[in-house]
């Protein structure tokens, strides 16, 4: 039986989707169901302090699973490995790109920039750096 759902990856996502698509029950059961896996809790067992924290991971699991319907998308309209990459900053602020999986007539370009990143006393921060003027530049180009 094909169940897209399997495509999500996560376990997370792929529990959150099956029980939302859940159609055999009646709303107070389905909102039960629901509730209860976004925050561990059955709604009769819930006080004040869980509808902030339910706000808060229900809006984090549909970011999630918003990058990952949309890598998903993209990967089956272009036909090609797709690589989605999504930063946050520590002031909030986030950003997504969405890249084909490159090929091997990048390598010497690879071998190089590997060579640069090794030189480097932080290569990560580095990278998240011009990963992050990528992002700006893709998404200033784009409303031009």
């Amino acid at each position: 039986m094909f169940r897209p759902s399997l495509e999500l990856g996560s376990y997370e996502l792929r529990t959150f989707v099956d029980r939302a698509l859940k159609n055999d029950l009646d709303n107070t059961a389905w909102i039960d169901g629901v509730s209860g896996l976004v925050v561990g809790k059955r709604l009769e067992g819930w006080d004040d302090t869980l509808v902030d924290h339910f706000g808060f991971e229900i809006r984090g699991l549909a970011q999630k699973l918003a990058r990952r319907l949309m890598l998903i998308r993209d990967e089956k309209t272009r036909g090609a490995p797709v690589t989605a990459i999504h930063l946050t900053t520590s002031d909030g602020k986030e950003r997504s790109l969405f890249l084909r999986d490159g090929g091997d007539e990048d390598e010497a370009l690879k071998a190089h920039m590997r060579d640069a990143l090794a030189r480097a006393d932080h290569p990560g921060a580095v990278l998240v750096e011009l990963l992050g003027e990528m992002m700006d530049k893709k998404t200033r180009e784009s409303f031009k």
